[in-house]
């Protein structure tokens, strides 16, 4: 319990420091959203949301300012995600440019400087799916482009494991967190998560298979099983105890440029995804993302599970007792889907 409350100062202390609170509190001379704009800056005023889910909120704001004849802009380097680190990456403080390319040539201190902007709001205009949007399909397509530097480290981590992509099988399923989200599916027992992958693997005649996920849960179940077939990413994971920090790999400071490491981890382990010829998946936005970096068609399964409760008390608890007492409360039901 000692360690728990230590665990919960440090994240604390080490969370980034949230925005340039000079620049917050300086009162720009806006325009009125909907009255002779011109640029249009996606931001988020708290975000401790993962990669993906800044990729998608991004896109979404794209396709609204491009419908509202704006300019748009992202500003992740004022407001802060949990990626962004205290110096410079590739030059820039801006967390989306770690990763991808500038959607705009403007520099955002010229924008700011122009005072003829607005700002996103802090939640997602569309409830789509993104991988069944076509028109954020398009955006993708027009807007995104991984930075050279992320597309060399990619080129090095392929040649390590990715010799042919067309005789792997991918498997991809968050845990950790996604056990307390209210209202979340539920991630898998592993050992249902390993038995259709097994099967799928079988069917499909491949020779290794990779996987993809932040829990050492299901890391350890497949190296036992598939021991040198299997390939995965030296990366930090967790497996927290239900008295535990879910999020105990983000607070891991044992490495140089960590939080920018995690985004570039979590951006490989996507891409080397799309590149697999069959997928297992359980819902997250990593492999819903992972179809539009997919340049070949692909068999796809998704593994589907039960809601956790809406109620933020009940669901702290609720997947530690279906996965530890199944005999009292159910186990963790699942079906299988393949998707088109």
């Amino acid at each position: 319990m000692l360690n728990h409350i230590k665990n919960l100062f440090r994240a604390e202390l080490t969370r980034p420091a949230f925005g340039n609170k000079r620049f917050l509190n300086k009162k720009f001379n806006q325009t009125k959203l909907g009255f002779n704009k011109k640029f249009y800056i996606i931001k988020q005023d708290f975000n401790p949301n993962g990669l993906f889910s800044n990729l998608t909120f991004v896109l979404d704001h794209i396709d609204y300012a491009l419908k509202n004849n704006f300019r748009p802009v992202i500003d992740m380097e004022n407001f802060l995600t949990v990626y962004n680190e205290r110096k410079k990456i590739f030059g820039s403080y801006n967390a989306w440019d770690y990763y991808f390319e500038p959607i705009n040539k403007i520099k955002l201190r010229q924008v700011y400087k122009s005072e003829n902007f607005v700002f996103s709001k802090n939640f997602r205009i569309k409830n789509s799916l993104i991988n069944e949007d076509k028109e954020l399909n398009k955006i993708f397509k027009r807007f995104i482009r991984v930075r050279s530097e992320m597309k060399k480290h990619l080129s090095d981590i392929k040649r390590m494991y990715f010799k042919d992509s067309t005789k792997i099988m991918g498997v991809h399923v968050r845990g950790t967190i996604q056990r307390v989200v209210r209202g979340h599916s539920f991630p898998p027992n592993p050992k249902d998560l390993l038995k259709e992958a097994v099967k799928i693997y079988k069917k499909t005649r491949s020779q290794k298979v990779f996987l993809v996920t932040e829990d050492d849960l299901y890391l350890n179940i497949f190296k036992k099983f598939f021991k040198k077939k299997l390939i995965y990413l030296r990366v930090p994971r967790s497996n927290p105890k239900f008295y535990e920090l879910h999020n105990k790999h983000f607070i891991d400071y044992s490495r140089k440029n960590h939080r920018f490491k995690l985004g570039r981890e979590a951006l490989v382990d996507c891409i080397l995804l799309s590149e697999t010829k069959v997928n297992l998946v359980t819902d997250s936005n990593v492999w819903r993302i992972s179809t539009l970096f997919s340049k070949k068609k692909q068999m796809r399964y998704q593994l589907l599970t039960k809601l956790n409760s809406e109620n933020k008390f009940i669901a702290r608890w609720k997947w530690y007792f279906h996965y530890y007492m199944p005999y009292f409360f159910g186990d963790l039901s699942y079906k299988i889907k393949k998707l088109k």
